[in-house]
């Protein structure tokens, strides 16, 4: 699928707290599926924030910006729902969704 970022969370700085992996939550608008079924117009992402206590990219993504996403349910992935979670999105209604990888369209 493709969509554009409408909200971001904020990624802790790996220095100030006192874990080492934290997945990020990221809201799109979601503008066309170009494979498979999705129903919704709207799709919670989630990204690995930081690992290792390093931040990564998605760490830095912007409202905005596009990306083309590859995508299952979080709730197929136990281990990543464990994770700490950078989540200011307030969202309740969307089933969050796993990135499994996401490029530039």
């Amino acid at each position: 699928m493709v969509g554009r970022i409408t909200l971001v969370s904020h990624v802790p700085d790996p220095s100030e707290v006192p874990y080492t992996e934290c997945l990020t939550m990221i809201k799109y608008a979601v503008e066309s599926v170009e494979s498979g079924s999705y129903p919704d117009k709207e799709l919670l992402a989630a990204f690995w924030g930081m690992r290792d206590a390093k931040l990564q990219p998605p760490a830095n993504f912007q409202v905005g910006q596009r990306h083309r996403l590859v995508i299952e349910p979080l709730a197929d992935h136990p281990d990543l729902q464990r994770a700490m979670q950078a989540d200011d999105t307030n969202e309740f209604a969307l089933a969050p969704q796993w990135v499994v990888s996401y490029s530039t369209p």
